[in-house]
This record gives structure tokens, C-alpha cells and sequence, in this order.
């Protein structure tokens, strides 16, 4: 169950990832006008940043909710980038921090999609991150 959590209760140092994901996100030009970034932080410290777009994955068809939704999210992205930077076994060790700007620069919700086992959420759990926080309008929010 999720739970939340106000950027204000986070350390200075989670802060400050949050606030960098999120001007990553609005900077992003996006794909279909949503504007996501997925940090992901290893023994926490980032090592890769994720953005959803129009191209296309593997991974994404695997995790995708239908044979047609195949542009790539930001967490999707974020995995694939992560697989370059550590071993599989430590994704246990991994925190990712999953942020949506809208064009007024309020944070909008990112929570990772979830469609029938499929999705962002069934990747997560498959590839063992159990550390995901995610915005909502002005709460980052735990799964």
C-alpha cells in the first residue's frame, strides 16, 4: 500500500534528487505531452536518468500494457540504463524516483502504470525495485 510522504519529511540530500528529477522531467520534451523522468539511485547516488519518448524497446513490448503501446516510459528506460551501470542481483539495492512536470512546472502524478500484470509496476517487481517514490500534485508518494 502506498503511502505519503511530503518532499519536506525526505533528507536534504533526497531533496534535492527529487527536485533534480523533477526539473529533468520539465526540461524533457516528452512523448504525448507527458514530460517523466525515473532517477535511479544506486547506494544512494544516481547513476542513470530515464525519460520517457516516441522510440521504442524491447523491454518496453515486454512490459507494455497492449502490443500497441510501445513508445517508452521513463521507468522503462530508466531499468535499461541501469542494467549498463550494475549487476542484476543488486537491483534490490536500487531507489528509483519517478517525477511528472506539467507545463506550469507543478509536479503531476507519475505513479508507475499498472495494466492487468503488465506495465511499469510489473517491471519494477520483476527486475526486484522495491524503492519507488513517485509525485503526485506536491507529494512524492512510496511503493
Amino acid at each position: 500500500m502506498s503511502e505519503h510522504i511530503h518532499i519536506s519529511e525526505f533528507s536534504n540530500k533526497m531533496q534535492r534528487y527529487i527536485e533534480l528529477t523533477a526539473n529533468a522531467s520539465y526540461d524533457h520534451i516528452g512523448a504525448a505531452s507527458a514530460k517523466i523522468a525515473a532517477l535511479v539511485l544506486y547506494k544512494n547516488r544516481p547513476i542513470c536518468i530515464g525519460y520517457n519518448s516516441h522510440t521504442t524497446h524491447p523491454l518496453q513490448k515486454k512490459y507494455g500494457k497492449n502490443e500497441h503501446a510501445i513508445c517508452v516510459h521513463a521507468e522503462i528506460d530508466a531499468i535499461q540504463k541501469a542494467c549498463f551501470h550494475i549487476d542484476r542481483e543488486d537491483f534490490n539495492k536500487l531507489t528509483m524516483i519517478v517525477m511528472r512536470s506539467k507545463k506550469n512546472k507543478e509536479w503531476g502524478l507519475a505513479k508507475p502504470c499498472l495494466h492487468h500484470g503488465s506495465g511499469c509496476q510489473a517491471a519494477l517487481k520483476a527486475f526486484n525495485i522495491k524503492n519507488v517514490y513517485y509525485s503526485t500534485n506536491c507529494i512524492v508518494t512510496g511503493k
